[in-house]
């Protein structure tokens, strides 16, 4: 499954289906809403709850990786709520379930790696 979730991945980032995360919580906010690292899934619902938007679930991708992940549209803009180290995510896009309807996110490994 794993070949078939990468291939689905790129092809929506091919289609044009992928986005900047162009937002980040503050260090206020992470503090304010307890908001923690590897925590995303729970983070976004902070967020989301705390600010407004909806949490919008779906893959990070990276150079040679895709993530499950979730983060928080608010009014059209992708707004991370997890700490993370910003180089990092200035690699990456986003890639929403719905652009990958064929995989269940939630069933695959934390992280998928390819060559």
């Amino acid at each position: 499954m794993t070949q078939q979730v990468i291939l689905a991945i790129a092809q929506a980032i091919g289609a044009g289906k992928a986005r900047a995360i162009r937002e980040r919580a503050s260090p206020q906010e992470v503090d304010e809403l307890g908001l923690l690292p590897s925590d995303c899934h729970s983070n976004a619902e902070k967020f989301a709850s705390a600010r407004g938007g909806r949490v919008v679930r779906g893959w990070l991708a990276g150079r040679n990786f895709f993530i499950p992940h979730s983060v928080v549209d608010l009014h059209g803009v992708l707004h991370e709520a997890t700490p993370v180290d910003n180089a990092l995510y200035d690699a990456c896009v986003f890639v929403a379930e719905k652009d990958v309807p064929a995989v269940d996110w939630s069933k695959e490994p934390p992280v998928l790696f390819c060559e």
